[in-house]
């Protein structure tokens, strides 16, 4: 009974570390993405996959992103289906509206890269620009301001 108690609290207390470090990072991200303003104005992609497009909310989500994500989650599926058929504008009007939506994608895309690449350096890389490619991105300009960022969170 006693190992019981001590094992159930001990992945209690990673769970909420790991939620913590996540929310530590979303926060980082969004400052960097938008000083934490979801009706933030992005830039339009110039080249490749997103071209055309622009980032949306707080937390700088592609669109291509956002419907990739509620593709991939089950009950993101079962829930928000009808969002796959919106356009650009449609999904900044949900993302400005919706902060429970607009966060539950970003988790999402958290946990995903997470994952995937286990570190900030790589995960906040990867954010940006989709994938990592380069063993080595801790020189880029975007993790030195996420990881800065994360640093001074006091969540």
């Amino acid at each position: 009974m006693i190992a019981f108690v001590l094992y159930f609290d001990l992945t209690i207390n990673n769970n909420t570390i790991d939620e913590r470090l996540k929310q530590k990072t979303l926060e980082a991200i969004s400052i960097v993405e938008s000083r934490n303003n979801s009706k933030a104005k992005h830039s339009i992609v110039k080249k490749g996959v997103q071209k055309g497009h622009y980032a949306l909310g707080k937390f700088g989500l592609m669109p291509n992103t956002i419907k990739d994500i509620i593709k991939k989650d089950r009950l993101l599926s079962l829930t928000h289906s009808y969002v796959l058929k919106y356009n650009q504008i449609q999904l900044k009007t949900l993302i400005e509206n919706d902060i429970r939506f607009e966060y539950e994608i970003a988790s999402k895309l958290y946990d995903r890269l997470q994952k995937k690449y286990k570190t900030l350096d790589k995960i906040s890389y990867s954010w940006l620009n989709g994938s990592v490619k380069n063993t080595s991105v801790k020189n880029h300009w975007y993790v030195k301001r996420v990881e800065k960022q994360f640093k001074r969170s006091i969540l």
